[in-house]
């Protein structure tokens, strides 16, 4: 559906800012460093939050329960936790539309796509359920706000571009309504903003439409992968193969302790089995990320050599087929983003299920682990030849591990000391508390705290002192008694 057909019913005004001329380039998701604790989880796991569901407020419609308001995503909203507002806080479900961005521009704005947010018409069932409904009930839902654990329902409309959300779930675990740290972030950043400007809409957007991303990748992969997952017996045997040698001979090469920690963060004991995550579709979310697949998770939306080498073996028939789906997901307009989600996903995942594709990405990411491994020594000689082996070797473990897991380089300020100080370091050109390198190994606390454990192991990197990084790896105290 064409953005035009809407622009009467949701306010011309916040379209044409939207499209307005001399608008600054939007930080595209993370450019600021907001990620999740560990983007490979799926942040609706029960685990996050044993405390149970609890019912949403008593509806209070008052006076206006029977309009459909739009919602100024710049103005109306005092907090995206909770989606809490003026016209959202008496509000059971909310609407959330989905439209393409008229006159998409990547250099001007983020996503291809705009989320319009409804306060919808309530009305009360003679059984005591609630109908909620957007436009003369085209769009139409009826609930029991007391029995409903969803964050989000799609509406049955064929244009597929219609969701419900639940204020108090959506953005939160599932178990309960801790919110993720991503909602936490963005809501921090919006209530810094001013009201009524570009910047603070624009977050509310990346915001909304970052979740619904979340939600729907989790949905596409229930199920999958199919069949028996690879293990990291397997993957050893993949790098012996390929490096001539068993890491049990070389323990403190850099690529066998890179290999280690990868393993040790994608393959999680007693379970011998290399992560689920790593056989079936991803989307990394943040920044320019498109659709991705395997321990390294290859992303098929970048220029990455190792992806486009494979695409066409591990998913002939949906992403090596259609080159819309070989770009960064925020780029997608409707009806892709629809043909993906409601068709052509699961397809994908039941390509990466085969036994040949699972086999294609172990040896791919034995391969990548040795390149790796390659280019990392080779910088950080560069970079700090006057360290201790060592050094070096501890610091590329880190680097390797975290690039892999997030695609992101940690960068080698000139001058540092050691490994730890690198790591710790900020962007000077940032505001932020948490920047540059110190940001990435703050947003992957677990698989960091693995690297410092691991490297205790190895005897001629033990004494590497990565002490500075124990007050922020900590897990949080716990709180006093009341």
């Amino acid at each position: 559906m064409a953005g035009s057909k809407w622009l009467g019913c949701v306010g011309l005004a916040l379209v044409l800012a939207l499209a307005a001329p001399g608008i600054a380039a939007a930080r595209c998701n993370s450019a600021d460093g907001i990620v999740a604790e560990d983007a490979t989880e799926l942040v609706t796991d029960p685990a996050d939050d044993p405390a149970p569901p609890q019912d949403d407020a008593v509806l209070d419609a008052g006076a206006r329960a029977g309009e459909t308001i739009p919602i100024d995503l710049s103005r109306d909203l005092t907090s995206l936790t909770g989606l809490r507002g003026r016209y959202t806080d008496d509000a059971p479900v909310l609407g959330l539309r989905i439209e393409n961005r008229p006159g998409f521009n990547p250099k001007t704005s983020c996503n291809a796509l705009i989320p319009v947010l409804y306060k919808p018409a309530i009305e009360t069932l003679p059984d005591g359920t609630l109908r909620a409904s957007v436009e003369q009930k085209r769009f139409l839902l009826d609930f029991d706000p007391k029995t409903v654990t969803a964050a989000w329902i799609q509406d049955a409309d064929p244009s597929g571009q219609f969701f419900w959300i639940f204020p108090s779930r959506f953005g939160a675990s599932s178990g309960g309504k801790k919110a993720w740290p991503m909602t936490t972030a963005y809501a921090a950043r919006y209530d810094r903003l001013a009201k009524g400007s570009n910047d603070r809409r624009w977050v509310a957007e990346a915001y909304m439409l970052a979740a619904l991303r979340v939600y729907r990748r989790n949905t596409l992969n229930q199920g999958f992968p199919m069949g028996p997952l690879p293990t990291g017996a397997d993957l050893q045997a993949a790098l012996v193969a390929q490096l001539g040698y068993a890491c049990d001979d070389k323990p403190d090469d850099l690529v066998c302790v890179a290999h280690r920690l990868i393993e040790m963060n994608e393959t999680r004991p007693p379970n011998p089995e290399i992560s689920r995550d790593a056989f079936r579709i991803s989307d990394a979310i943040y920044e320019n990320s498109g659709v991705s697949t395997g321990i390294r998770q290859l992303d098929f939306g970048t220029g990455n050599a190792q992806a486009k080498a494979l695409v066409g073996k591990l998913l002939p028939k949906t992403v090596g087929k259609d080159a819309r789906y070989r770009r960064p997901v925020r780029k997608w307009d409707v009806a892709t983003v629809n043909r993906w989600y409601g068709k052509d996903g699961r397809i994908a995942n039941s390509e990466l299920s085969r036994p040949q594709d699972k086999a294609l990405l172990v040896e791919s990411h034995a391969a990548y682990i040795i390149e790796a491994a390659q280019t990392w020594g080779a910088r950080l000689d560069k970079a700090y030849p006057d360290w201790p082996p060592a050094e070096r070797t501890a610091l590329g473990m880190f680097a390797i591990d975290l690039e892999n897991v997030t695609g992101k380089a940690l960068a080698r300020p000139v001058g540092a000391l050691g490994a730890c100080e690198v790591m710790t370091t900020r962007n000077p050109a940032s505001k932020d508390a948490t920047s540059g390198n110190l940001a990435l190994v703050l947003s992957q606390k677990r698989r960091v705290r693995n690297g410092v454990a691991l490297l205790q192991t190895v005897p001629s990197l033990k004494d590497v002192d990565m002490s500075c990084l124990a007050p922020m790896l900590s897990p949080p105290a716990p709180a006093p008694p009341v």
